[in-house]
């Protein structure tokens, strides 16, 4: 959880990731976060991520003006099954990727 940071460690810990994504660009420096909850992230740190990837969400995350969602696929994303995404990069179209119908991996115990 990296957003409202209340004391001097979360503080310095939310200044160090501001840092790298604002200066990893221009780096080749590639900083990936993931979460369930894209408000928890810093604003800052969240307007310097370039690529996204979109898998189901809430309807009230996607209408909260804490979350960017492009507006070609907030209508879809609140209705993805499991293995549904959407990648989202600058000045490409939207891309859906669709989970396969059947899983290549059993685990058994």
């Amino acid at each position: 959880y990296i957003s409202e940071a209340s004391d001097p460690r979360e503080r310095y810990l939310v200044s160090n990731f501001q840092q790298a994504a604002k200066r990893g660009r221009k780096d080749k420096f590639g900083l990936y976060i993931i979460t369930q909850t894209p408000q928890d992230i810093d604003g800052e740190i969240r307007k310097q991520m370039n690529t996204r990837i979109y898998l189901g969400l809430e309807r009230d995350v996607v209408e909260s003006h804490d979350v960017f969602v492009p507006k070609e696929v907030k209508e879809s994303v609140t209705q993805f099954n499991k293995g549904q995404m959407v990648v989202k990069q600058p000045d490409v179209r939207p891309v859906e990727l669709v989970g396969l119908p059947v899983c290549l991996t059993r685990h058994n115990s």
